[in-house]
């Protein structure tokens, strides 16, 4: 079985600014940031169903590891599977301006379907933004030193997980 099939990859210090842009139905990430001084801008863009790989992992709607930074303004996420948003490790950062995500969908774990996740001392600021129709979390926020400044912004009908719970 294949590997891949990310919609975009930057990575190892580039730059990339996207405006109007969509990204629909590719495999594993539908945005992927990685790298220290890899910087993205996503302006008025669209992520739409990102699948998951044949294991049922990942299918994020956004990745941003390694110290990489993403701006997303005026952006749609919706329909993509396990988390829409993933921001992770120390000194990543991200900033999500009147953008929305939605009706992230659960995966094979069935426990997921977060709308927003950041952990490992990575860094949010989301301002007028809507998480909405996720499951399990709207935002989940975990680990020493990670912080999420929220303004303005609206977490709504979160759904629980198959089992029931949480939500």
């Amino acid at each position: 079985v294949g590997h891949g099939g990310y919609g975009i990859l930057v990575q190892a210090g580039a730059t990339l600014t996207a405006r109007a842009c969509a990204l629909v139905r590719n495999s594993e990430l539908g945005a992927a940031v990685a790298g220290e001084g890899t910087a993205v801008t996503l302006d008025s863009s669209t992520i739409l169903d990102t699948q998951p790989d044949a294991s049922g992992a990942v299918g994020f709607g956004i990745q941003v590891t390694e110290d990489a930074t993403l701006d997303a303004l005026g952006c749609t996420l919706e329909g993509n599977t396990n988390v829409g948003v993933i921001v992770a490790e120390e000194h990543s950062e991200v900033t999500l301006e009147d953008t929305q995500v939605r009706g992230t969908l659960v995966g094979a774990e069935a426990k997921s379907g977060f709308g927003v996740e950041v952990y490992g001392g990575a860094n949010l600021e989301a301002r007028g933004c809507l998480l909405e129709d996720n499951a399990v979390y709207g935002l989940q926020v975990i680990d020493p030193g990670t912080e999420v400044t929220l303004e303005d912004t609206i977490i709504r009908g979160t759904l629980p997980h198959s089992g029931g719970q949480l939500g």
